[in-house]
């Protein structure tokens, strides 16, 4: 049996379906097969094959089980619904649905409610759905009665239902049953009217007296909060006097040792001096032993900073064994006449470690980078805890504010992620003190974790924005979109668990899942309404950060009042620049 919405429909509305369907405009009848592509099969979508196509829409619809919303949206835009009910409140349609079932069809208006995108209206269909249809009154007298309480509709409503603007009352002393019967129905539903407003009198009454429950339990918080701002001065007070108190014995203790050094060092000056004279003479014969002491030692000390990653000829040999390996792995898959299906897996975690490990080799052409860039690779790479190349991060964005080319600043950006990684792989992500202020860097850090995360991509924004897609963007957006989704792809190959949502601007709102962790949404909404993905993308940030608020968001976009609405529901934002670097890594 078909239904919508839990509510099965009789024979009755399954006739009036099939009669609405029959009457459906021709652009409608395309519309609803262009979202139903099956219909089309075999037949060109233009309008003079639109009467065959409406024929293979009514038992297409007839067949389901449940409507879905598309083919509920075009039987009511074929129906009534569209013509008249949407101009008429809840409270009219309940006093004028027997007048409306006189001019229209019972069938016909009770489809046209259940089908409304307004709840109350969907509960009315469901009541008429149930009611019998004997005591409706004639279509005169129902125009008469709607005409008189709907003035500001008159108009409106005499050119939909085609009568003339003049109707002749009928004789007195007619139809006084089924007039009868509509006051009938009036009371009733001013009697549930009444019901309701004292339910929301009682909730409201309700609600004030929690209201003020509240507001005193917030007025206790107040005083209570104003004691604690009174008892932390106090010891903020107290603590500033022990400070000084202390500041002042480490003085008088440096004095004290001070003048102890200076009457020591004066009573040896004498046997010091005759000491440096033989030192003197025994150094000329050992600055060569010593300067091999200190080279043993840096170089014991270099050893030992490189015993986590290993130095760069031993990573170049590794990655030479590793290419190798990469070459029988590729040639046997090729040759095999029955290749195993793990020669493919082993392949891809090989190609993964080859370009991390050229990626920390620094295999990119380093002739094209200014002395400047290299000079702060070489400091980045040679830094060893978190305070020293978070200033190294922060020097190189000033950089890049006061002129630095994009090339030197992608360059040193990936040395930066690079070193890092390094440095979560040796101590841990929990022992850094400092994390990035660059969000594409802390991005990069929350993939390495293993943790799950979510990418959100402001679609065309990007594609409209970088340079890196115009050649693509002028020959098609279709290739433009594809290029920016396996761009994104290839950023969460590597890493489990994590996912990214891209986000277009789009007519109709559907979901695409491009692969088991990048999902495309085209936002839906009118022609003329303008910022639609940037409204799904707020709505969608919201709800997640409502539901599990744990789960790290970022953001790629360069509007500013999506990027701040995004920062106010938690996320973190990576402006447009950043990104291009992170897509140059792929």
């Amino acid at each position: 049996m078909l239904s919508y919405k839990d509510v099965e429909f009789n024979d009755h509305l399954i006739k009036e379906i099939t009669r609405t369907i029959e009457k459906a405009s021709d652009g409608d009848v395309l519309n609803f097969v262009k979202k139903n592509k099956s219909l089309a099969r075999g037949f060109q979508l233009k309008k003079s094959n639109a009467p065959v196509l409406r024929k293979k829409i009514v038992p297409h619809i007839l067949t389901m089980r449940e409507l879905d919303d598309d083919a509920a949206e075009f039987i009511y835009r074929s129906g009534i619904g569209q013509e008249f009910i949407c101009v008429l409140s809840e409270s009219a349609l309940k006093i004028h649905s027997a007048d409306l079932e006189a001019i229209f069809g019972h069938d016909a208006v009770t489809l046209a409610f259940l089908l409304d995108s307004r709840r109350e209206i969907q509960m009315l269909g469901q009541v008429l759905l149930d009611m019998e249809t004997d005591s409706i009154p004639d279509k005169n007298t129902a125009c008469l009665n709607m005409a008189d309480n709907l003035k500001n509709f008159t108009t409106h409503f005499l050119t939909i239902v085609k009568l003339p603007e003049t109707i002749t009352p009928p004789p007195i002393g007619t139809d006084v049953k089924k007039i009868n019967d509509l006051e009938r129905q009036i009371k009733l539903l001013q009697k549930q009217n009444n019901e309701q407003s004292n339910f929301i009198k009682e909730e409201k009454e309700k609600t004030a007296t929690a209201l003020k429950e509240k507001d005193d339990r917030i007025e206790k918080l107040i005083i209570e909060k104003n004691k604690l701002a009174e008892q932390s001065s106090k010891f903020q007070s107290i603590i500033n006097n022990l400070e000084d108190t202390l500041k002042s014995l480490q003085q008088n203790f440096s004095s004290n040792v001070e003048a102890a050094l200076a009457s020591k060092l004066e009573g040896l000056t004498f046997r010091w001096l005759k000491e440096r004279i033989q030192i003197e003479d025994a150094l000329a014969l050992s600055v060569t032993g010593d300067l091999l002491f200190q080279a043993e030692n840096a170089l014991l000390r270099q050893s030992q900073i490189d015993r986590h990653i290993k130095n760069r000829q031993e990573l170049k040999k590794q990655l030479a064994e590793i290419s190798a390996k990469l070459i029988e792995i590729r040639d046997a898959r090729n040759n095999s006449l029955h290749p195993l299906l793990d020669l493919e897996t082993i392949e891809n975690q090989l190609v993964v470690e080859e370009k991390k490990l050229m990626s920390i080799l620094g295999s990119v052409n380093e002739l094209s980078h200014s002395d400047i860039a290299k000079s702060l690779a070489c400091r980045i790479n040679s830094s060893t805890a978190d305070e020293e190349i978070h200033k190294l991060e922060q020097l190189v964005e000033e950089l890049h504010s006061l002129g630095m080319s994009n090339s030197d600043f992608a360059y040193l950006q990936d040395r930066l992620g690079d070193r890092y990684d390094r440095l979560v792989a040796e101590h841990g992500y929990e022992a850094l003190q400092v994390l990035p202020t660059n969000p594409a860097l802390r991005f990069r850090m929350a993939l390495g974790s293993n943790e799950p995360i979510t990418l959100v991509c402001d679609g065309h924004n990007i594609l409209n924005s970088l340079e890196t897609f115009e050649d693509v963007r002028k020959r098609s957006h279709t290739e433009a979109r594809k290029a920016l989704t396996d761009a994104v792809s290839s950023i969460l190959r590597p890493y489990q668990g994590s996912s990214a949502i891209i986000v277009y601007d789009g007519p109709d709102h559907c979901q695409e899942n491009y692969s088991e962790n990048v999902v495309v949404i085209y936002s839906g909404g009118g022609k003329n309404e303008k910022h639609r993905a940037d409204k799904r993308i707020e709505e969608m940030l919201n709800w997640r950060h409502y539901i599990d608020a744990s789960v790290p968001v970022f953001l790629v976009t360069a509007d500013y009042a999506l990027g701040q609405e995004a920062r106010e529901s938690g996320a973190e934002v990576i402006p447009l620049e950043h990104f291009e670097w992170m897509l140059a890594e792929v």
